[in-house]
């Protein structure tokens, strides 16, 4: 079965294919880290190949009221990441001409400090981005929707009218995909790969990391998330703390 990754790295490269996606998953589950891979691989890429998009990341978690595309698109290029001579209709141009990958991150966190009506207005907003030839990736927790009405407001572009469900004028609908639970293997890979990442690829320390898995238990005990999937944030926490202190592994094992 295909992952959820490469779902998606094949609909950026596929030039058919230009329906919107909604990436979902819950707290802790790897959306950000999926945001920024797929951020970061194009980016080298398209260095190499002009054909290739490039990827535009907007932390939609940094905007608190509602504000008009062209504001976030000028706030992203002069100030966090500075483009000299940015030119807001020249990129709506390249954009509307297959240029870029707009990732859209957080939409749950935008949602917590707005009002229903401002969050559907700056949705409406940045879909402005949604173009012809335009890919869109908008990634946050289903959870942020209190109802199935906001839900397909939003993603569907839906809206009930009596006992039926009608199209909202000009707004799309998002194919969605959820990223699932780590495997068993998959965590292994995890740990060991996140410690020879941080320069710690000796014998001793990798060893160590084969020892993790069989302490997952012991972590869902620790952490009282015996009735819960273990998530990738779970598996980060437990690597830094083992980066710092060296011991926590073994003295999982020994509980």
């Amino acid at each position: 079965m295909k992952s959820t990754y490469q779902a998606l790295i094949d609909w950026v490269h596929d030039e058919n294919d230009f329906q919107p996606i909604a990436l979902l998953g819950g707290y802790g589950s790897g959306k950000t880290s999926v945001a920024k891979k797929i951020a970061s691989e194009l980016a080298k890429l398209s260095v190499q190949d002009y054909t290739v998009r490039r990827p535009i990341l907007i932390r939609l978690g940094n905007i608190t009221r509602y504000s008009a595309v062209d504001g976030i698109l000028g706030g992203l290029f002069t100030s966090e990441v500075p483009v000299r001579n940015f030119n807001l209709p020249n990129f709506q141009k390249l954009n509307e001409k297959g240029h870029f990958l707009i990732i859209l991150d957080g939409f749950d966190e935008m949602k917590h400090s707005m009002s229903w009506a401002d969050f559907k207005a700056q949705v409406q907003a940045l879909l402005q981005l949604h173009k012809e030839r335009s890919k869109v990736l908008l990634l946050g927790r289903p959870s942020a929707f209190l109802s199935e009405d906001e839900e397909r407001h939003i993603l569907k572009g839906q809206r009930r009218l009596d006992e039926n469900w009608v199209r909202l004028p000009n707004w799309p609908s998002f194919r969605e995909l959820e990223l699932r639970e780590f495997t068993p293997a998959q965590r292994r890979d995890f740990v060991v790969k996140y410690i020879a990442h941080n320069g710690s690829a000796n014998l001793g320390r990798l060893m160590r990391a084969r020892f993790f898995c069989p302490s997952i238990s012991r972590l869902r005990k620790w952490r009282h998330l015996s009735r819960s999937p273990l998530l990738p944030c779970h598996l980060n926490f437990a690597c830094r703390a083992d980066a710092v202190y060296g011991s926590i592994v073994p003295s999982m094992r020994s509980r």
